[in-house]
Formats: C-alpha cells, structure tokens, sequence
C-alpha cells in the first residue's frame, strides 16, 4: 500500500466507509501492538540512562539557571540562513553519492 493508497483509505474511514479501506498485503499481525505494554521485552530492560537523569538539587538547579536565562537573555533572536540554489544542489549530489558508495 503506498502513500496514496493510506490516503485514500484515511479518507475513507474518516467519511465512515470502511468498506473501500483495501486490505493490507503481506501483514498477518500488528508489529507495534505490544510496544510499550507489559509483553514488550523491552519493557522488562533497565533504562541506560537512569543514572544521568536529573533529580533533586541538580533538577531545582537547572531549572533556577532556565528561569534566569529566559528572564536575563530577552535580547536573543532568530534568524533565517538562506543558501544559494548551487550550493545546495552540490550538497545534496555529495550526500547521494555518499549513499551509493
């Protein structure tokens, strides 16, 4: 099923006709259904980042020091970069390049 085929059946179903939604082929199960619950193995793995999560007076720090910056730094701006046609069209040759080689 390609991109406009999802369309047209999110189309369908949005307008409550379910029975122009073509099947899908090739799919027998729901490979994200168990994502998050408690059958998912990787639910059951520890969290690799858990001992560089701020907690107590490291959370209270960084928050102080945001507040400050958001209070004291009002004179930050953004802006647009824009880059010439060429420049990007030879980025994107070399990136494409990179991919086949």
């Amino acid at each position: 099923m390609g991109a406009a085929d999802m369309l047209r059946a999110w189309s369908a179903v949005l307008a409550d006709r379910r029975e122009d939604v073509l099947s899908v082929c090739g799919n027998e199960e729901d490979v994200i259904e168990n994502i998050g619950t408690a059958s998912d193995p990787q639910m059951h793995e520890p969290f690799v980042l858990k001992n560089q999560q701020l907690k107590g007076l490291s959370m209270l720090a960084f928050g102080l020091r945001y507040v400050w910056d958001l209070l004291t730094r009002r004179t930050i701006q953004t802006r647009i970069i824009y880059m010439p046609k060429a420049f990007i069209a030879n980025l994107r040759q070399t990136a494409q390049e990179q991919l086949t080689s």
